[in-house]
């Protein structure tokens, strides 16, 4: 009996030590890799924030995301090479390290599974940001044709880089600012009304809408005054 109790004791308490010690290595190496963006999420209908022009930037772009309530609890995967880790923990926001023109780096992020994707500036001041901006896009197309994606634009003058990728949308973000700036001079006021119909934050305030039948030839402004019975203000038709 003494011996018995001595083996369970120590070759038993030696065993358990190494399995628990093996289980916390795991755990914490798991952790660790996703904190670094080494590993690989585990995710599906997420969105994908490719490159990482700066802290504030993603912090708006996610606080945005998160006051739709289409986005609430969605999953955000920020995909770049330009940071070593993310700023800070954020719940339902991952990170994958990587080149965001390799094919394996949205494979890790699991690209076949996204609802869409937002492929961000580098840096504004960087001239080749559009460039790196249109790559990143070609390898998306190359890869899933399946999801949803917007590019930002630095320069218009580069804007037939993105002609060429099969973009969704471009959105080019400093020349809007730039034409608020103006308004605002002219108008005071438009920057202020800009901000709040755009922004989730304030409540979500426009919509588009895609016609899919063909509709009967009315004017403009007869459509306007058939949305405006419906309380709804029409703003443009593209």
């Amino acid at each position: 009996r003494l011996g018995t109790v001595i083996f369970t004791m120590l070759f038993g308490l030696a065993t358990f030590t190494i399995l628990f010690g093996i289980v916390v290595d795991v755990i914490t190496s798991f952790f660790i890799k996703g904190q670094l963006g080494m590993g690989n999420v585990i995710a599906k209908d997420h969105v994908l924030l490719v490159n990482f022009p700066g802290v504030a930037r993603v912090q708006q772009l996610v606080e945005e995301l998160r006051s739709d309530p289409t986005h609430r609890n969605r999953d955000i995967v920020v995909v770049t090479d330009q940071i070593d880790r993310l700023p800070g923990p954020i719940e339902h926001v991952f990170f994958i390290n990587g080149s965001p023109l390799q094919k394996d780096t949205y494979e890790r992020a699991r690209i076949g599974d996204a609802r869409m994707a937002l492929v961000l500036a580098t840096a504004y001041d960087d001239p080749a940001s559009d460039a790196v901006v249109a790559s990143a896009v070609a390898v998306i197309n190359s890869i899933t044709g399946s999801i949803y994606f917007v590019a930002e634009c630095i320069d218009d003058k580069h804007r037939m880089l993105f002609d060429s990728v099969s973009c969704d949308a471009v959105v080019p973000g400093l020349r809007i600012a730039g034409n608020l700036l103006v308004q605002e001079i002219d108008d005071p006021g438009v920057a202020q009304m800009i901000d709040v119909i755009t922004s989730n934050l304030r409540g979500t305030t426009i919509f588009s809408l895609k016609v899919e039948e063909e509709l009967p030839q009315v004017s403009y402004q007869e459509l306007a005054k058939a949305c405006l019975d419906s309380d709804i203000n029409l703003l443009s038709v593209n």
